[in-house]
């Protein structure tokens, strides 16, 4: 979902920013190079200190920059910063929900479990359709 809301936006955040659409391209690639390094922590740090307690850093970590970015967002820099910040809490959620499942379930059933976590944010907020 950290990219479905914001990239058919870009356009429209570049005019209301009063910037050049290059600029915009770094909500979606600063997110991304947070996810990528950051997943790269989560994993030995949920290894060693357990799941919950990075999960819910993560958790908090994408609320803030949610909230910093829809609602206190005073400038661009200020809303590719949030959304560095949710891509460091998404990262989180990616790996630690995966490691969960595959604690939890033999290899056949985990894959089946994986497919219902990832579809089901979908289910609830389903993406326009494009007329």
């Amino acid at each position: 979902m950290g990219i479905t809301i914001i990239s058919p936006t870009l356009k429209a955040i570049a005019e209301d920013f009063r910037v050049e659409d290059s600029l915009t391209q770094w909500l979606l690639s600063g997110y991304f190079i947070a996810v990528v390094f950051s997943q790269l922590v989560y994993g030995p740090l949920s290894d060693r200190y357990g799941r919950k307690a990075p999960l819910l850093t993560g958790l908090a970590l994408y609320v803030i920059g949610g909230g910093a970015a829809g609602a206190l967002a005073p400038s661009m820099e200020w809303l590719i910063a949030a959304r560095v910040l949710q891509g460091l809490g998404a990262a989180a959620i990616m790996s630690i929900v995966r490691a969960i499942v595959n604690d939890s379930y033999e290899r056949t059933e985990g894959a089946a479990a994986a497919s219902s976590c990832w579809r089901l944010p979908h289910s609830y907020f389903p993406r326009p359709s494009h007329v």
